[in-house]
């Protein structure tokens, strides 16, 4: 995802889900000081990001919020990357990113996607890039429960994986 994301030296880019930094490092260190803004919906991954971002001496604005809502005291941002999987991209990304920016995001469970904001900032286009997926977002049907998922074989476990590691060789 950073790789489609087309991240240069200075640009100016929107994380959303921080987690626990380690993506907003990566950004930071490639988009240098002060350029990276990054916003986390739990305030406790929060507290440990700045934290950690911190001793590590990285220049990392950290935020609680909805991510759905981006950043706007920010913005406009070059580029912004979502570390959690959307079934629509929300509008407030597209305002909040500069025409010609980059918007690369999981997209539902199929992979995720590099958006560049059209230059009147009304659209944006893009396709699927790869099949790099993370959590959905907070509120999403998050799929079958393990106990609903069907099985066949003698141990119901959800341990025994009943096929020979083997065999996948």
């Amino acid at each position: 995802m950073l790789d489609s994301l087309k991240l240069s030296p200075a640009d100016r880019v929107l994380e959303l889900g921080t987690g626990l930094g380690w993506n907003a490092a990566l950004l930071a260190e490639r988009a240098g000081p002060g350029r990276v803004v990054s916003v986390e919906v739990d305030a406790q991954l929060t507290a440990a990001a700045q934290t950690r971002l911190h001793a590590a001496g990285l220049d990392v604005e950290v935020h609680t919020g909805d991510g759905a809502a981006g950043w706007p005291p920010g913005a406009p941002y070059d580029r912004l990357i979502a570390t959690y999987a959307v079934e629509s991209v929300p509008w407030a990304w597209m305002e909040q990113t500069r025409p010609g920016g980059r918007i690369v995001t999981s997209w539902g469970r199929l992979g995720h996607v590099a958006l560049t904001v059209a230059e009147d900032g009304r659209s944006a286009s893009g396709w699927v890039q790869g099949l790099a997926t993370f959590m959905p977002a907070r509120g999403t049907d998050q799929g079958l429960e393990w106990s609903h998922i069907p099985r066949t074989g003698q141990d119901d476990s959800p341990s025994c994986f009943p096929c020979p590691v083997r065999e996948f060789w």
